[in-house]
């Protein structure tokens, strides 16, 4: 026990644990500033997504298109006869 106490006191401990304290109070800041941000702009933030939303959504119905119609020239071009999907 008198051992785990030396290291417990000793300086290399007690520095890892103010590190580690201080990094925890950095990241606690910093999470505060982005929810103070997000609550301040909640409305560019929503918009901004509910727009990525819709762009991922085109874009996804875009390529399934472009997809099928290239498995459907790949079907017919091996006689394979299918509709398209």
């Amino acid at each position: 026990m008198s051992q785990l106490a030396s290291l417990m006191s000793s300086s290399i401990v007690q520095q890892s644990a103010t590190d580690l304290g201080n990094a925890l109070k950095s990241i606690a800041e910093h999470t505060k500033d982005v929810l103070t941000y997000l609550a301040e702009h909640r409305a560019d933030v929503t918009g901004s997504a509910k727009d990525l939303v819709t762009i991922a959504k085109i874009a996804g119905g875009e390529v399934w298109s472009i997809f099928a119609t290239v498995i459907q020239h790949v079907g017919q071009f091996f006689g394979i006869s299918a509709k398209k999907c």
